[in-house]
């Protein structure tokens, strides 16, 4: 999962989705046309190619989500489909391996799927968040030849452990040897240590959060973080598309649906369904009223302090 800057001119990108749906529902709802209405609107399109997870990490759900035992992957004709989908529209924004997975655990699946992806979508930035517990400069070139030009690495502390830079720095020094590659400090805060490496035209960051300040408790499922209080409309659903390893699609990064209390959060299947048309669906346009109208009183959307 990748944290970015708020898209301007919320209301008008409302405005343009909203627009075309009388239409889009009264007749021709699986023409062309309609299957195409506000999609160039998506900036990311977020894929969970596997399930399994090396993990169980205190700050996620999958400390009690069983991702450790095996591995399902996604289905290849799926995945396929879904570039289809957006080779459809020209997507040129970002594509990101990530949701609740370990993207570099599957090293062959992982590097196939990037060169499809680089294959169909030519113009895509293909993205990644790691763990990096996998990460080699080998495996890194390798990446980078498949297509990847961008990848957060996370660095992560144990439960209850205090936010303690200097750990952070000597973990971040230590990955910068393994690497091979130089680095710039871009953010250092009582919250967030962030790094820069330089390495060809990618994009390549290391950073830590302090989760016992500005956690998530995704979705109202940690016990571990507490629920913020949220104050500004979230523009996440208007924008992205989150595709889990089985096709469920989800509204958000902090939504799975393999978590029973987000089974009312699945807004269609990839399987049975465009991503197109899932993004232009009835009940995603009803979750957008409710979000940009009144999200202060929807839980576990009140509780969240992603894209404020």
């Amino acid at each position: 999962m990748q944290e970015t800057a708020k898209p301007k001119g919320l209301a008008k990108i409302w405005r343009e989705i909203k627009r075309p749906f009388r239409r889009l529902y009264r007749k021709n709802r699986k023409s062309e046309w309609a299957l195409k209405v506000g999609c160039d609107k998506i900036r990311c399109v977020e894929i969970e190619i596997f399930s399994y997870c090396n993990r169980k990490c205190w700050f996620c759900p999958n400390s009690f989500v069983d991702r450790h035992s095996k591995n399902i992957l996604m289905d290849e004709n799926l995945y396929l489909r879904i570039l289809n989908d957006l080779r459809s529209i020209n997507h040129d924004k970002m594509i990101s391996y990530s949701r609740y997975n370990e993207p570099l655990a599957h090293k062959d699946i992982f590097i196939k799927r990037l060169m499809q992806a680089r294959e169909l979508l030519p113009n895509a930035v293909l993205h990644t968040n790691t763990n990096g517990d996998y990460l080699t400069r080998e495996y890194l070139d390798e990446l980078y030849a498949a297509g990847l030009r961008s990848m957060n690495i996370q660095c992560y502390l144990s439960e209850g452990e205090s936010f303690d830079i200097g750990k952070i720095k000597a973990s971040i020094a230590k990955t910068a040897e393994r690497l091979n590659l130089d680095f710039n400090v871009t953010c250092n805060s009582d919250q967030l240590h962030q790094v820069s490496f330089s390495h060809k035209d990618m994009q390549l960051s290391m950073y830590a959060r302090d989760f016992n300040v500005n956690g998530n408790n995704r979705g109202g499922t940690l016990k571990t973080i507490r629920g913020r209080t949220r104050h500004a409309p979230c523009f996440i659903p208007f924008v992205d598309i989150y595709i889990d390893y089985n096709g469920n699609v989800m509204p958000c990064c902090n939504f799975r649906s393999d978590v029973p209390e987000h089974k009312s959060f699945i807004i269609g299947n990839a399987n049975n369904t465009s991503v197109l048309e899932i993004f232009n669906s009835a009940k995603l346009l009803k979750l957008r009223k409710i979000l940009r109208n009144n999200n202060i009183e929807l839980y576990p959307c009140n509780e969240c302090n992603f894209a404020t």
